[in-house]
């Protein structure tokens, strides 16, 4: 009897858009923060625009603009790129608040009392000032600080007050933190203690780093396969194609969930890929699918060993192959034992 020696090389590498994941939308890609409800997602495109995507899959731009807070059970988002513009996002969206004479320079807006406060410039102005809107978006008055001010990081409300993180540029950055009163209308300086006991213990976003179904906790591994797995489930999930960045081999990213199905978002085109928008995961029946080999035709080896060894003296050679894109690979071994891949011409 024949001894047979079969080699099974899985290279991730070359894994494909397989079955791991449906396509939702190619043009729309997340660029931002998410905001989870119950009918479906709100999210920042990378273009600049707030979409949604609701339970029938059916993606929707909303406006121009960035996610900043809810309010008495409504959405708000803010545009600062092109005019100052607040606008109340779910339902219909409505514009509350539009200046092109004044920037709204703050991360985002804030409400206490039905009232709207951001830190802006205005024209004309020579400093930040803390602006306070009225319900429909009527500027009452602006507040000086009393103390430097020139990069705000959040701004917040608690108790029915006002709360302002704010950093100074420049090499040697100082970071401040105030405090309004809307009732006495003054802003003072509080400590860096004083002003992390004021911070929601809750944020309206999603946390997209991992999502939570049903009890099963999916995230995206970023040490091995680049691909959507679970606490219970570690083998990789989905089948992206991986793309190498400046920063590394692009993997896809999570957008939230809806129910039972997890949504990604994948973008590669900047870095020489070919695939990006918006994916669903789909049934845990398709767990799995990325281990599938490649390759389903007969083997037809040019070289067949019954009965020894392939042995490469040179530590620098190896076995080449060929990607389904026709790129070239060189698998060699390094001192720990584990195999690597290193780009090289193909031969002729």
């Amino acid at each position: 009897m024949k001894n047979h020696c079969i080699l099974f090389i899985l290279i991730t590498g070359f894994w494909n858009l397989l079955s791991g994941q449906t396509l939702i939308d190619s043009n729309i890609i997340r660029g931002g923060s998410v905001i989870c409800k119950t009918n479906g997602l709100y999210f920042e495109g990378s273009d600049g625009i707030i979409y949604f995507l609701n339970q029938s899959e059916t993606i929707t731009s909303i406006v121009p603009g960035q996610l900043t807070m809810e309010y008495n059970g409504s959405l708000y988002a803010y545009d600062f790129q092109s005019i100052s513009r607040i606008s109340l996002i779910n339902n219909m969206p409505t514009t509350i608040f539009n200046d092109p004479n004044l920037s709204i320079y703050s991360r985002g807006i804030t409400a206490v009392n039905s009232e709207y406060y951001f830190v802006g410039f205005g024209l004309g102005e020579t400093e930040l000032l803390l602006y306070r809107l009225s319900s429909s978006g009527v500027i009452i008055n602006d507040y000086q600080f009393p103390g430097p001010i020139q990069n705000t990081i959040r701004i917040h409300e608690s108790n029915n007050k006002v709360y302002i993180f704010t950093n100074t540029a420049g090499p040697s950055v100082e970071y401040y933190y105030y405090e309004f009163d809307p009732i006495i209308n003054t802003i003072v300086s509080i400590s860096e203690s004083n002003y992390s006991s004021s911070l929601p213990t809750t944020s309206i976003f999603c946390a997209t780093d991992e999502v939570d179904v049903n009890g099963e906790v999916f995230s995206i591994d970023y040490g091995d396969h680049f691909q959507l797995t679970s606490d219970l489930n570690p083998v990789p999930l989905t089948c992206f194609e991986l793309v190498q960045g400046k920063g590394g081999t692009i993997a896809p990213f999570i957008l939230g969930s809806i129910g039972s199905r997890i949504y990604l978002s994948y973008y590669s085109y900047a870095s020489g890929g070919s695939i990006n928008g918006i994916y669903r995961y789909p049934e845990l029946a398709n767990e799995g699918l990325c281990e599938e080999p490649l390759c389903d035709q007969d083997i037809k080896p040019d070289v067949h060993i019954e009965d020894g060894d392939v042995y490469l003296e040179e530590s620098c050679r190896g076995v080449v192959f060929t990607t389904p894109d026709g790129n070239c690979y060189r698998m060699t071994v390094n001192n720990n034992g584990d195999l690597e891949t290193t780009f090289v011409t193909c031969p002729n």
